[in-house]
């Protein structure tokens, strides 16, 4: 079964985010609504599938708009986490 990732808010904090489909693995990632302009941040997001860009590729695309993942500015992202199966 799929599960979709309907909230536009963050069911642990509230804030509003954006979701987009790992270009790579095919999962869902939250994002924080707003684009960043941060140097450091590697992720945009092109038609709801998100990717990683290298210094490069910005250089060369710089009206590219990059997005931090909601993880990194969840105050409760600790809560979130999937915790560990013990084997």
């Amino acid at each position: 079964m799929t599960r979709r990732h309907t909230s536009r808010t963050c069911k642990h904090c509230g804030a509003f985010i954006r979701w987009a489909t790992n270009a790579k693995t095919g999962k869902k990632i939250p994002f924080d609504l707003a684009p960043v302009d941060d140097r450091f941040c590697r992720w945009f997001i092109v038609a709801g599938r998100c990717y990683t860009g290298t210094d490069n590729y910005f250089k060369t695309n710089p009206d590219v708009e990059r997005y931090r993942p909601h993880w990194a500015t969840c105050p409760r992202a600790n809560e979130a986490r999937k915790k560990k199966r013990k084997s």
